[in-house]
């Protein structure tokens, strides 16, 4: 599955228990475009272009982070990829 995203001002993961995840962007005109995945293995970030994070936010809990919030300078282009595992891709 592969999911593309334009604008996108910030990300939201959060880990809804156990192997489930969202994953929320958040455009700069207010759009909103919300994945759920199951049964997720990790999570991984690829750079293809620098990309300029103003804020980012990690809450911890006992086994593994709970929330992750990326909040960008300039809004950035994604592409989200599931494949077991969550790639987010930034173009």
């Amino acid at each position: 599955m592969m999911e593309k995203v334009y604008g996108v001002d910030i990300i939201f993961i959060r880990n809804l228990g156990g192997c489930d995840y969202s994953v929320e962007c958040i455009g700069r005109h207010g759009s909103n475009i919300k994945l759920n995945f199951s049964q997720v293995e990790s999570v991984e970030f690829n750079l293809k272009a620098p990309v300029e994070i103003s804020h980012a936010y990690c809450q911890l809990s006992d086994k593994a982070p709970r929330v992750w919030n990326l909040k960008f300078a300039i809004p950035q282009n994604a592409r989200i990829i599931y494949s077991g595992k969550i790639v987010i891709e930034f173009m």
